[in-house]
């Protein structure tokens, strides 16, 4: 996690593509700390043949380019849906 609670922290909701990417540069450029947040509703990520999915590759990208401001932990939350009739 990031080292003080002085510095300004954004938490992205993130899918890995281009908009949420932008988001995520422009506040660690901005300074803040920023904590990328991921929903999946019931299924799970895409991955290619290197078992890693896009959000896996742009959050790599992201922590290249500025690894003091872009957690290196990124939240997942899987929500399932049961429907009955």
């Amino acid at each position: 996690m990031f080292p003080s609670s002085k510095i300004k922290t954004a938490l992205v909701l993130y899918s890995g593509g281009r908009d949420s990417s932008a988001t995520a540069l422009e506040m660690a450029r901005l300074g803040y700390m920023v904590k990328l947040f991921t929903c999946q509703w019931g299924l799970s990520e895409l991955v290619g043949p290197r078992g890693d999915s896009a959000p896996d590759i742009r959050h790599a990208e992201l922590m290249g380019a500025f690894p003091k401001y872009i957690d290196p932990d990124r939240a997942i939350m899987v929500i399932h849906i049961l429907c009955e009739n």
